[in-house]
C-alpha cells in the first residue's frame, strides 16, 4: 500500500496502474494522496484492517533479539515455538490477551 501511495506521489504511476501493480483498492491511493496533498503534515499511517498489533516497536525488537541470539547457538525454531514464546511474552507483560 504504502509503495502504491509513493508512485502514484511521485507521478510515476497513475492510481489504476498503482492499485493494480500492488493489489490494493484504487480507491485507497486516491483518498491517501488527496489527505496527503491537502495537509503536507499528514503521516501516512497504513493500517493492519481489524487487527491490531500486539506487541510495541521495543518489545518487537526484544522478540527478535532473543530469536537472533537462539539461532546464533544453532537451535532451531518451529513456527509454533515462536507463536508459544510470543504467547509467553505476552503473558510475561500482563498485556491485554489477543494472541489466542
Amino acid at each position: 500500500m504504502r509503495k502504491a501511495i509513493e508512485e502514484v506521489m511521485q507521478k510515476t504511476m497513475g492510481y489504476r496502474k498503482a492499485a493494480a501493480a500492488f493489489k490494493v483498492p484504487q480507491s485507497t491511493p486516491e483518498i491517501k494522496v488527496a489527505l496527503f496533498r491537502q495537509n503536507s503534515h499528514h503521516q501516512l499511517k497504513v493500517s493492519l484492517g481489524l487487527l491490531q498489533p500486539v506487541f510495541t516497536l521495543r518489545e518487537e525488537e526484544e522478540l527478535i533479539g532473543y530469536l537472533k541470539e537462539i539461532e546464533g547457538v544453532l537451535f532451531g525454531l518451529s513456527t509454533a515455538d515462536l507463536r508459544k514464546l510470543s504467547f509467553q511474552l505476552v503473558v510475561k507483560n500482563d498485556q491485554k490477551n489477543t494472541v489466542i
